[in-house]
């Protein structure tokens, strides 16, 4: 008899002609301590495509991603990872399908480049055994992939910020996911080096044909890279869907209480979002 204990419940809401080949969230609430941050909230990510989380300063951006990793369990609620419940996977096995890189990462300053990447291939190795052939090859690559290759030997408090950023993501392929989660994976970079860190995740989403789920504060990113995406406000999903029908001014000034101004190119691209100043600026002028 087939045991179907760690399947997804059968009122999960899928329908039967929907792919089983998605990360889906089903009536979660999940907070920290008597804090609830998201409350009774359900949303589903197909795999093959790039997802983005945005929405205002407090609004469970990184909540949903913890979740969805299981960094965190629900309150209350299911995780479900092409069909299967993700608290009922083992860590070491999920680890080996699911890549998590969170916006902090403690990072000993004595690692080097090439000992930090290493570590992603914990899930793969027993810890009575060395690293193997295989194993080697792997990290080479993530580090090649990553524009990391000669800084082998440097230590972690020698490199920029864009540096580090790279070491993570690096260190998160050498895990060889098929699923990658990154939070605010732009922080602290400035235009160029934001924009040349999404294009070299979106490159690597191709080539290695993995699925992608970020968070973002910047909207124009998001509206670039992103397939679908997930607008939260106050811990519930105020639209979801693909950035042309959720970048629109009357859904992102509610959402933000700010007004927004909304262009679309003639060619097609992405739109292009841009604040306005508030009239209430004036309030803040002397006389």
């Amino acid at each position: 008899m087939t045991d179907n204990s760690h399947s997804l419940p059968k009122n999960s809401g899928m329908s039967p002609d929907e792919p089983a080949s998605a990360l889906e969230v089903r009536d979660v609430t999940a907070g920290y301590g008597d804090r609830m941050v998201l409350r009774n909230l359900s949303c589903r990510m197909p795999s093959g495509g790039c997802s983005g989380i945005i929405g205002p300063n407090g609004s469970g951006k990184t909540t949903l991603l913890r979740v969805l990793s299981g960094a965190l369990v629900p309150v209350s609620g299911w995780v479900g990872l092409e069909g299967r419940l993700l608290r009922d996977m083992p860590r070491r096995a999920l680890a080996r399908r699911m890549a998590c890189v969170p916006q902090f990462l403690d990072i000993p300053v004595s690692f080097t480049v090439e000992e930090l990447v290493a570590l992603g291939r914990t899930p793969h190795v027993s810890p009575l055994r060395a690293l193997g052939e295989h194993d080697r090859l792997v990290i080479r690559e993530a580090m090649h992939m990553t524009d990391l290759t000669g800084r082998e030997d440097r230590l972690m408090d020698e490199l920029s910020g864009g540096e580090r950023h790279r070491c993570r993501i690096a260190m998160a392929l050498a895990q060889e996911p098929e699923w990658l989660l990154l939070d605010e994976p732009t922080a602290h970079l400035d235009i160029k080096h934001a924009w040349e860190m999404m294009d070299l995740i979106d490159r690597l989403r191709l080539k290695k044909g993995m699925t992608v789920i970020f968070t973002s504060h910047d909207l124009n990113l998001a509206a670039a890279f992103a397939s679908s995406v997930i607008l939260l406000k106050e811990g519930a999903i105020a639209a979801s869907g693909p950035p042309a029908s959720i970048m629109e001014e009357r859904i992102l000034t509610g959402v933000y209480d700010y007004p927004l101004r909304v262009w679309r190119a003639e060619s097609g691209a992405g739109p292009v979002i841009c604040p306005l100043r508030d009239s209430g600026a004036d309030r803040h002028q002397n006389p």
